[in-house]
């Protein structure tokens, strides 16, 4: 084992890695943001529907209006709390002097390592809010309902009407508020093809002037009526360690999410949806993902252990601002 001494960040491979696989590229972290925290564990805080909206008054008179030498107006919202508890997730690989040493320029086998440790660890935390964003049985229990048709069936179906129903469960529940939230409909690849196939899309966009053969996901959000349409077209590897990749998708299959996300970013003490817990002080990673990376020697293998860790617990705080359609 190395001593102390012998164990240190590397900067250069850290920030390689962070530069080749920044946390834009993972598209479900625009749903469940990043949020620095400063402790592993903390409680956080769930609002009601009444904290951006109040109670109408039974009078009848113009909400807030005040009298001169009037008492103002009061209010009152429910508050509860809940807690996170971030995990350490790692992973290290193994580099042999001889590979370095035979390895052609550009490779660089400790690069290839870092990038390897990194996009395995950030693959593993987006199927992970694919889980947790595809969760009809429990987190989203009281917020599924079935697709009127199915999108696969492409000359029938009209996904819009999924799309309104979803909102109105939103809007009913006090979660979306224009001027501070945004729809986030999001989706497997296979959904995907399937709505790019739907006829009642491919008309309105044909006869509205949009033209070319791509259906692309600015007009897929316009039809739609959301801000923006997120596209999950990850898979994971379902085979042991040394059998023939299987591949599975990391979004459940036949589902659509709908999101009332904050414009702003998340925190302890905000409504929202949700946020991914990101204690970098454990290891004093990168801002965005908590991402590090370690280099150490273990001489009794002639081998550099490049190893990468990073802590986060991924919380839905507010199931009502999310909407799941199944059978889709």
């Amino acid at each position: 084992m190395p001593n102390k001494a012998g164990v240190h960040t590397d900067r250069p491979l850290t920030s390689f890695a962070v530069a080749q696989q920044p946390i834009t590229n993972y598209p479900l972290a625009t749903i469940l943001k990043p949020l620095q925290v400063q402790n592993s564990s903390d409680t956080y805080y769930v609002y009601g529907a009444e904290w951006q909206f109040g109670n109408e008054e039974a009078t009848g008179r113009t909400r807030f209006a005040r009298a001169p030498r009037a008492k103002y107006e009061g209010f009152e919202y429910n508050v509860t709390t809940a807690t996170y508890s971030c995990v350490e997730y790692g992973l290290q690989v193994m580099v042999d002097d001889s590979e370095q040493a035979n390895a052609d320029r550009p490779l660089d086998p400790l690069q290839d390592g870092a990038l390897s440790v990194r996009t395995q660890l950030m693959s593993a935390y987006h199927a992970r809010l694919a889980a947790l964003l595809t969760d009809s049985a429990s987190t989203f229990s009281s917020y599924t309902s079935g697709a009127a048709t199915a999108w696969s069936s492409h000359d029938t179906a009209v996904p819009l009407t999924d799309s309104v129903t979803a909102q109105e469960s939103l809007r009913d529940n006090g979660t979306f508020n224009p001027a501070v939230n945004e729809v986030v409909c999001a989706m497997g690849k296979p959904e995907w093809y399937d709505l790019i196939q739907n006829a009642d899309l491919i008309d309105r966009v044909k006869y509205t002037g949009g033209g070319g053969a791509a259906v692309t996901m600015e007009a897929a959000a316009q039809y739609l009526q959301v801000d923006r349409v997120v596209v999950v077209d990850q898979t994971m590897n379902t085979s042991k360690d040394g059998q023939t990749f299987a591949a599975k998708e990391a979004w459940t299959a036949n589902v659509i999410g709908f999101y009332s996300v904050p414009k702003s970013r998340p925190a302890l003490k905000a409504p929202g949806l949700g946020f991914t817990a990101i204690w970098s002080r454990g290891n004093s990673g990168d801002a965005a993902t908590g991402m590090k990376m370690l280099r150490y020697r273990d001489e009794s293998r002639n081998s550099t252990i490049v190893r990468g860790n990073h802590h986060t617990d991924e919380k839905v705080s507010q199931a009502a601002a999310g909407y799941i359609i199944t059978g889709a």
